[in-house]
């Protein structure tokens, strides 16, 4: 697998979802290139998820950055403030009743770690995934 440090970032000015496609394909390309192998997916699955929150929830534009230096860190930032604690997004399974609200829940399954912040100057949200992950249920 590369050690060469990577970075892809983008700046997304508008609320145009045909863009969210365009960030998860180039992640899913960079992932593909450095050998993540099978977590490639979770990477684009986290980064499409979470820039399309920023894009419907957050207030433009929105800043994405994708670095690898042996493992991937994604950031996703907005500059709209959270109406609820970040801290508690995605924590609870979701409903089985709604067709909403399972995307940052989802992420979190797929990450190795999730961190979001937001206050009068946006919101940051922050996920990182390491090429192997050890999942807790069989560590």
């Amino acid at each position: 697998m590369p050690t060469q440090a990577r970075q892809l970032s983008f700046t997304l000015a508008d609320r145009d979802l045909s863009a969210v496609m365009r960030v998860r394909d180039e992640v899913r390309e960079m992932a593909a290139t450095v050998g993540l192998g099978e977590r490639a997916h979770d990477l684009a699955v986290a980064a499409t998820e979470l820039v399309a929150n920023a894009l419907e929830h957050g207030c433009p534009p929105v800043d994405v950055t994708v670095r690898w230096n042996g493992r991937f860190t994604l950031d996703v930032d907005d500059a709209g403030s959270a109406g609820s604690p970040p801290d508690s997004w995605g924590l609870a399974p979701p409903g089985h009743t709604g067709e909403r609200g399972r995307g940052v829940w989802i992420v979190r399954q797929m990450v190795d770690s999730f961190d979001a912040r937001s206050g009068p100057g946006g919101t940051h949200v922050r996920v990182s995934l390491s090429p192997d992950r050890v999942d807790d249920a069989i560590a």
